[in-house]
């Protein structure tokens, strides 16, 4: 019944015409991140691979994707999720993670003091419209790792900024994250 849709992505205009929206209905909105986003001035390496989500922490979010993909990295590494969680399910989830990785931490907050020390950014969700966090990270000068079904993708060139995997596929996650930190 609206007379305009606003979309951040081809992603989520293709969403809504394959739902039978007349495209005369949709307007493209460019998003573009805070200034302050932009790389650290400074930045100090401790031989830490350090990797970042900021975000919902939900399943439909992959964040148990990201988990499962991170225990398998190999070496002195980091991942941090920013966000809070909308279920005792997945607190209990987190909870768990935390316990049996400790190199796994959770916090709140501004993303951006974990930003200018990220290795890398992770978007491993199932189906987003864009993931400005992503698009924040960038910013950053931090290359991101974004799934299949986000807007992200148009803005990911292969190998340059970041890379894009399958959805779903926490092994494809994996093995980016490797190729990320042997890249460092």
């Amino acid at each position: 019944m609206a007379d305009i849709i606003s979309v951040a992505s081809e992603y989520s205009r293709d969403s809504f015409l394959a739902a039978g929206v007349p495209a005369n209905r949709l307007s493209r909105r460019v998003l573009v991140p805070h200034p302050r986003f932009k790389p650290a001035e400074h930045q100090t390496r401790d031989g830490v691979f350090r990797v970042v989500y900021a975000g919902s922490l939900t399943i439909t979010k992959g964040v148990h994707l990201l988990i499962q993909a991170f225990r398998q990295l190999a070496g002195q590494a980091q991942l941090t999720l920013v966000g809070g969680w909308a279920t005792r399910g997945m607190r209990t989830f987190l909870a768990r993670a935390v316990h049996a990785d400790p190199r796994v931490r959770i916090c709140s907050g501004d993303p951006l003091p974990y930003l200018h020390r990220a290795d890398a950014f992770v978007l491993p969700s199932y189906q987003d419209g864009l993931g400005l966090s992503a698009l924040e990270a960038m910013a950053c000068g931090v290359p991101v790792v974004v799934t299949e079904d986000t807007g992200m993708k148009e803005y990911v060139r292969e190998g340059v900024n970041g890379y894009i995997v399958r959805t779903g596929d926490w092994k494809a996650l994996h093995d980016r994250l490797e190729v990320l930190y042997h890249a460092r």
